[in-house]
């Protein structure tokens, strides 16, 4: 049997974009520097989160308290940051991480019966054809909630485009990172995941809006049925064979956002 292929929660979406960039960058570690919108939603991730587990430990977290720990994490970055090549600056970047901040802390987190924040799975390996597929990643942006249909995930998702003027929350994409959370967490606490995956959104523009979307049947789309496969059982059909075609039509085909654009020959 041939070693395990990691593959962590947060990159399914990508695997299923763009499997030769997804390739470049999970197997041989090809990267590019992170862009501003997505360092930014790093920063209100770290802010929800010492708010959050404020929250479920009953301490006495302010929202200050949340905001001091995104600017923190705003201003030391652990990557490379793409600053010139984004439309922002780092000064407007700085100030719509700390109103997303806030606007989440006020309109998100309340109301929430959290049973975990930033829950650390045990990595899951699931063999197929020989091939073996090690599940992992530390949920960084989700929180467990107890509902009445019983436990689901709750995903902090940031983006220029996350919440429409209307309310309405674009979770197209998400069902796949959903799926592998809901895997995971049955596999790590024993206990089934039960209620529609949920993304509690955040704009990251200047006109802060939040809203949440429902998630439904991600797990089955991971671990499929009698009749069709799931994508966990692709995606080890695709390393074994080493399947990883190139995908010109994805929005990410780009000098911008692939690190092996210059050396794919699928685009013009």
């Amino acid at each position: 049997m041939s070693d395990p292929i990691e593959i962590r929660s947060s990159s399914w979406g990508d695997l299923a974009d763009c499997a030769l960039r997804w390739q470049a960058i999970h197997v041989y570690d090809f990267r590019t520097p992170a862009t501003v919108p997505a360092h930014m939603g790093t920063a209100v991730h770290f802010g929800s989160a010492v708010y959050d587990t404020g929250r479920m430990d009953k301490n006495d977290v302010s929202i200050a308290d949340a905001v001091e720990a995104a600017v923190d994490a705003f201003e030391h970055p652990e990557e490379d940051i793409r600053w010139r090549n984004d439309d922002y600056s780092k000064k407007d970047a700085l100030t719509i991480t700390i109103k997303a901040t806030e606007a989440y802390c006020k309109e998100l987190s309340p109301g929430n019966d959290y049973s975990a924040v930033e829950l650390r799975p045990e990595p899951l390996d699931i063999s197929v054809e020989g091939q073996t597929i090690r599940i992992s990643g530390k949920m960084d942006r989700t929180r467990i909630v107890k509902e009445k249909q019983g436990v689901g995930i709750r995903d902090i998702k940031t983006g220029r485009a996350r919440v429409s003027a209307a309310g309405q929350v674009n979770t197209n994409g998400d069902k796949f990172q959903i799926g592998v959370y809901e895997v995971l967490t049955e596999h790590s606490l024993n206990q089934p995941v039960t209620a529609a995956g949920e993304i509690a959104a955040v704009n990251t523009t200047k006109h802060v809006r939040t809203g949440v979307g429902k998630v439904y049947a991600a797990k089955e789309l991971m671990l499929g049925s009698e009749t069709e496969p799931g994508m966990i059982e692709t995606a080890a059909k695709m390393v074994k064979h080493g399947l990883f075609p190139p995908n010109p039509r994805s929005r990410l085909c780009s000098e911008r956002w692939c690190p092996i654009y210059h050396l794919c020959k699928a685009h013009d």
